[in-house]
């Protein structure tokens, strides 16, 4: 009996993307990451920021920040020989439509996950933590542009670029869960303070999701676009629409101190809308899935290559990491071999690991002894 197989061949997606960055990218791109910014750090140790906060030379110094997170994807990807622009997700397309569901993401994520992120600050705040970050200062227009630019604009891009083009791809081969996760804990945990913790987090998961279902970076960094500029744009408007004299600002400030009971009702309150947020992401995140396959086609990851048998005949294909290795007409067996991390890249993870929650720790024990 001739090989059913041998003739059938399966339809070719409208786009076939590979991700080519592994898990020693990753692991790289942290370890550039953390020397140039201890480098940069050292550089601008000298220069006094109260003298210059609210002025274009601060801004521009928090836009040079954020170049920090382009310089250590653009070196992994020269040292691998990939392209920086290609691979990292930049290639693809994104539409209006696409921008108003971004927009919507972002909208739910503040509105419906924000409360978890209060309830936390409540619950350190309670344990004697005091804020180790200055206020956000948006009281003029060019304070304003000045914070769209950095704050928004930059650090969307550069920060996606980072930990989601070059990280979570390089995670890609150890599953949706490892990858989505591992790289929102160290976009997290590289803030290095426990305010931005939770929400910090949460938004990593969020694009995180979105990366790795689509391979464009672009969606990504709109949604962290978006999260970014809705505060800074409601802060700004806060404080030039209203002016709320030290003394009512003051009692206003104790009129909302809770107790630990009325914060885990606050609890129970911030779990129950994150439910009902979780359920408009899912819808928001199908709207945006559709769109982009509309746009840029299907994205499939090609994982390593994998002995399957086909017919009684063992062979090797690629395989993807959530789907299946051929449309063919029968059910066949595969084994994923996912090869255990070198030496060289657990080593490299250790050490970032160790220098950034160390550096997350000593900033919140500051927070409790300020």
């Amino acid at each position: 009996m001739d090989n059913i197989f041998e003739n059938v061949k399966p339809p070719e997606p409208k786009k076939l993307s590979r991700s080519r960055f592994d898990i020693n990218d990753s692991a790289l791109a942290v370890v550039i990451f953390i020397a140039l910014n201890i480098a940069f750090t050292f550089v601008i140790s000298g220069v006094n920021f109260g003298t210059i906060s609210g002025t274009i030379w601060y801004y521009l110094l928090q836009v040079a920040v954020e170049v920090v997170f382009i310089l250590a994807a653009f070196i992994v990807a020269r040292v691998r020989n990939l392209s920086f622009i290609e691979d990292t997700g930049m290639k693809n397309k994104v539409s209006w439509k696409m921008v108003g569901w971004c927009f919507l993401v972002s909208l739910v994520s503040i509105i419906f996950f924000g409360n978890l992120t209060n309830v936390f600050i409540a619950f350190i705040e309670l344990l004697g933590y005091e804020s180790i970050l200055g206020s956000i200062e948006v009281s003029t227009f060019g304070q304003y542009l000045g914070m769209f630019f950095s704050t928004c604009v930059a650090a969307a891009f550069c920060e996606e670029l980072l930990f989601r083009g070059v990280i979570l791809s390089g995670f890609r081969k150890y599953g949706a869960k490892v990858a989505i996760f591992a790289s929102a804990f160290i976009f997290m945990i590289m803030h290095g303070n426990a305010e931005q913790t939770v929400h910090q987090f949460i938004v990593g998961l969020i694009v995180g999701v979105i990366f790795y279902k689509t391979g464009n970076l672009w969606i990504g960094v709109l949604v962290h676009f978006f999260n970014n500029l809705i505060p800074v744009t409601l802060t700004y408007y806060i404080n030039t629409a209203y002016e709320m004299p030290a003394e009512v600002a003051a009692e206003t400030a104790a009129a909302t101190e809770v107790g630990f009971g009325s914060l885990l009702l606050d609890f129970g309150i911030a779990v129950l809308a994150a439910w009902f947020g979780y359920q408009l992401l899912k819808w928001l995140f199908d709207k945006i899935f559709a769109e982009n396959k509309k746009l840029n086609g299907e994205y499939e990851v090609v994982g390593q290559k994998t002995e399957v048998v086909i017919d009684g005949k063992q062979t090797t294909v690629d395989i993807t990491i959530d789907g299946e290795p051929a449309n063919v007409q029968e059910q066949i067996t595969e084994e994923k071999k996912v090869e255990p991390m070198s030496r060289a890249t657990l080593i490299m993870f250790i050490i970032s690991g160790v220098y950034l929650i160390g550096t997350w720790l000593m900033n919140t024990i500051t927070g409790f002894l300020i």
